[in-house]
């Protein structure tokens, strides 16, 4: 067999295990599809060698062994994928050789989710995953949890769509779980595949109708009028769905969104073109493995070379260990950069990364910069790099957990650092006169050795630091001070308690309304508590059994003043946020954004990051996108910048 087809044949299955099994990307998409492109067209230069059970003929899926096997009637077929205008162009030219009728076409948004197929006889009666394409997994209970899904639909019909979880649902799913996941499709993937449906009703899946099985059957002739049959059904179809005439507006589409992806609250990786016209859809046909009549633009991301200096490892508060990229300075998408996180020893091992090399660099979701492979050539490279066996600051021997590893002392300087950078951080006490080098050399003076001596420094403990002036010690003390009035739920969060977010600080504190009601309440009680699983309950109480770090709160709340109960009261409630639920979006001139969301709490607001029938209020920005269009499509109020500043009296 041709050595390359082998080779690739080995990699796509290992990509497909991984991606459908382990819901684990290894590498990105678009560096997948141009593997799966390349053995295509190996495989047309050599069919001898084609294997039968090539990934180029399967949709590429897995059946979960601990779910119950059902066939999919029809199957489930993927699409095929273009990666620029001029292979979309192409694509167009291919139908217009093979139909002599008119069509148009429909656009929608690829969602970087899950497919799923729902039958329903009046009522939702079985979901199955796309599995390998004709066969799925009955994940049935799983998604009955989904709020926006229709459990009656009084008819007999067969809906696919894409299950995932919103951009702000994986942030808080992630807080809590100790920023475990990866990206959401990963967790929505994992999410579906839960025996208990418990976790799967906790973060909140969501759903998107994408095509209905047997449309003549209903008298529709055309995908978009089917959608919009969905839509009066109750079923949630993409915002964005649009028609166009031609090839030229689908490109234009193409340009529009490519612009405001991001502002999405969802992930997508591309756009989905489709023949709108079902007869023309027939006359067209499928392939083995895709749809003549639709396809895919794919977005790719944008990267760039450079050199990889070296590696050096950080040690967060809970002791793991995180490798870094020291990169020679490269531009990239607006910003410089000269670090990226390498994730963990097991990515520098899969992806063969090693000092010196050269590197392609990406910013993961246009954002984060990430090394995404290496570039190999005929130059001799350093040996393959060493996982330490150390920490690299205390020296303690690691301990490997899942795929990573951790120092275990407690008392190691690392995990202390970074244990009081969290405390001063904006989000929890919002220490701004002091900073990190601050904290260090405060350290190594011996100034201070925990949170609660932050509030026992003196100007002469601060005289003895390096460049403080008389200025800059009194914006440091001023700035301990005034902390003491941040609220409960940021001290709780200051505090670096396992599994215990921001937004699961406010839940906590919402429910027992004090920091010492919260310190002497027990795991029945948290369990109690929709959001709270086993692992908050289990290590809040095990924080709150250390008499030391009880006696260090008490100290706080009696000795400093520290806010122990939330401001209930001497809310105006005339005023015209107070009970609204509100959702701000778009990008504020005069305000950040935490700060406002803040300022209306207090008006006793309850600020959403998605807009639903239950919101009240849209505050707009400039360039508002999606949540703006869906505020208006529900008739909800909407407000901009300038009527907020009114209201507010600013």
């Amino acid at each position: 067999m041709n050595k390359r087809m082998e080779e690739l044949y080995n990699l796509l299955e290992k990509y497909n295990y991984a991606y459908y099994q382990n819901n684990e990307s290894l590498i990105s998409d678009y560096e997948y599809d141009q593997l799966l492109k390349e053995l295509i067209e190996l495989e047309k230069q050599f069919p001898n060698d084609k294997r039968d059970d090539s990934p180029t003929n399967r949709v590429g899926g897995y059946v979960d062994k601990r779910f119950q096997k059902e066939a999919l009637d029809p199957p489930m077929i993927s699409l095929d994928n273009v990666f620029n205008f001029t292979e979309l162009k192409e694509f167009d030219q291919r139908i217009k050789s093979m139909t002599n009728k008119k069509y148009t076409y429909v656009c929608e948004l690829k969602i970087d989710g899950l497919a799923i197929s729902i039958d329903y006889d009046n009522d939702l009666k079985r979901a199955l995953t796309r599995g390998d394409g004709a066969v799925g997994e009955n994940v049935t209970h799983n998604i009955k949890t989904i709020k926006n899904l229709p459990k009656t639909v009084n008819e007999k019909l067969t809906v696919r769509g894409e299950t995932y979880i919103s951009k702000s649902n994986f942030l808080l799913v992630n807080e809590k779980n100790n920023n475990k996941f990866k990206n959401p499709r990963n967790l929505a993937s994992g999410t579906i595949r839960q025996l208990n449906n418990e976790i799967a009703k906790e973060r909140q899946l969501d759903f998107f109708a994408y095509g209905l099985v047997n449309p003549q059957q209903f008298n529709l002739h055309t995908y978009y009028d089917a959608m919009q049959y969905l839509k009066q059904l109750g079923f949630k179809i993409n915002e964005k769905l649009t028609l166009c005439k031609n090839i030229d507006e689908v490109i234009e589409y193409i340009k529009e969104i490519t612009k405001i992806r991001e502002s999405f609250n969802y992930d997508i990786d591309g756009i989905v073109i489709k023949v709108n016209e079902y007869e023309i859809q027939e006359e067209l046909g499928n392939t083995a493995k895709y749809p003549r009549w639709a396809i895919a633009y794919k977005f790719k991301s944008s990267e760039v070379e450079t050199l990889l200096e070296d590696i050096l490892l950080t040690v967060g508060r809970s002791g793991k260990i995180t490798p870094n990229a020291v990169l020679k300075p490269v531009y990239l998408m607006g910003t410089v950069i000269s670090r990226a996180t390498l994730h963990n020893f097991n990515y520098i091992k899969e992806k063969d990364i090693r000092i010196n090399d050269k590197v392609i660099l990406i910013k993961a979701g246009d954002v984060i910069p990430r090394v995404e492979r290496v570039v190999i050539n005929n130059e001799e490279r350093n040996k393959p790099y060493v996982i330490p066996t150390n920490c690299p600051v205390c020296q303690t021997p690691l301990v490997e957990k899942d795929a990573d590893f951790f120092c275990p002392n407690p008392k190691c300087p690392a995990r202390h650092e970074e244990a009081l950078f969290h405390f001063i951080s904006r989000n929890a006490m919002n220490i701004d006169g002091l900073g990190e080098k601050t904290i260090i050399k405060l350290l190594e003076l011996g100034k201070i050795n925990d949170y609660v001596d932050i509030y026992k420094l003196t100007e002469d403990d601060f005289s003895e630091v390096e460049k403080f002036k008389e200025k800059s010690i009194e914006n440091a003390l001023t700035s301990i001070n005034n902390s003491l009035n941040q609220e409960p739920y940021n001290f709780i969060f200051a505090l670096g308690i396992k599994h215990v977010g921001l937004e699961t600080a406010k839940i906590l504190l919402n429910e027992f309304g004090s920091i010492t009601n919260l310190m002497n309440c027990d795991y029945e009680q948290l369990i109690a508590i929709n959001q709270i699983g086993e692992a908050i309950a289990n290590s809040l109480i095990k924080y709150f059994n250390n008499q030391k770090h009880v006696d260090d709160i008490l100290w706080m709340i009696n000795e400093k003043g520290l806010k122990d109960k939330l401001d209930t009261a001497e809310i105006d409630v005339t005023n015209p946020f107070y009970q609204q639920t509100i959702v701000l979006t778009g990008i504020l001139k005069h305000f950040a954004r935490n700060d406002l969301k803040q300022k209306l709490e207090g008006y006793g607001a309850k600020i959403t990051s998605s807009v639903s029938k239950n919101t009240d209020l849209v505050i707009c920005g400039d360039n508002p996108g999606s949540k703006f269009e869906k505020a208006k499509s529900l008739n909800i109020k909407i407000i901009f910048e300038e009527d907020l500043l009114n209201l507010l009296g600013v």
